[in-house]
């Protein structure tokens, strides 16, 4: 266990040295050591913050509430706006050149530059897309689709470009989506689980089930972590 008391805390990302987390029940983004430890803000005062991603430099947030894009340094210091007027900005993920975030009440996943410039709209017309990832070649997200029944799904497009591809239909509320060379991870709300399948594509596994509503998930080489909305907890498990 790496932190509790939390409020309802979601989106989770790190960089091998720290977890970082928002706080959607509150106005705070969060950070610990992997190894343990207390737990710092390194945001505050925003508007219901819902997810996070990192690169060397930066963390990266959504804003559901007030519809903003935000980055700062990985201590907090210098916070950049990098887009507002989003409808229920969600998932983010980054890379070398772009920023990549869900907006879940406009069906809409957003592409810009890692200075807010130059906004692509990726896809449109979805399900309530809410969390996204990357890896070398692709990018997925997931839609929630509706509480209480199986019309959620985990997608992917190809970076170069392309039709969304379904990778794992008639999911109960699926949350966060993760990827490592291997698999790719997401959470599945309704049903309690964290689920796993090999990036090729192939059966579906849980990682662990009966979870108290499941959200945010991250991999690194060592481990998976994920965050549990229902009991305000983080938790990870070695690989």
């Amino acid at each position: 266990l790496l932190a509790a008391g939390q409020s309802f805390p979601v989106g989770v990302s790190s960089n091998g040295v720290d977890v970082y987390w928002a706080n959607l029940g509150g106005t705070t983004v969060a950070k610990v050591s992997v190894g343990g430890g207390v737990p710092v803000v390194v945001a505050a005062a925003e508007g219901s913050p819902g997810y996070t991603a990192l690169d060397a430099t930066h963390v990266y947030w959504t804003n559901f509430g007030d519809g903003k894009v935000k980055k700062a340094d990985l201590d907090g210091a210098n916070p950049v706006v990098l887009a507002s007027g989003q409808l229920g900005a969600n998932g983010i993920a980054v890379d070398a050149s772009h920023v990549y975030w869900a907006n879940y009440n406009g069906g809409q996943v957003m592409q810009a530059n890692l200075d807010g410039s130059s906004p692509v709209v990726l896809a449109m017309g979805q399900n309530k897309p809410q969390f996204c990832a990357l890896d070398a070649s692709a990018f997925y997200w997931t839609n929630a689709g509706a509480q209480n029944d199986t019309s959620g799904a985990l997608l992917k497009v190809p970076l170069a470009g392309g039709a969304p591809v379904i990778l794992a239909p008639a999911q109960a509320y699926p949350g966060a989506v993760a990827v490592d060379g291997q698999n790719v991870y997401w959470t599945e709300s309704t049903g309690g689980r964290v689920n796993v399948m090999p990036l090729a594509g192939g059966a579906v596994s849980p990682i662990v089930e009966n979870q108290s509503i499941p959200i945010g998930v991250v991999v690194d080489e060592l481990a998976v972590y994920w965050t549990v909305y229902g009991k305000g907890k983080v938790w990870k498990r070695v690989k």
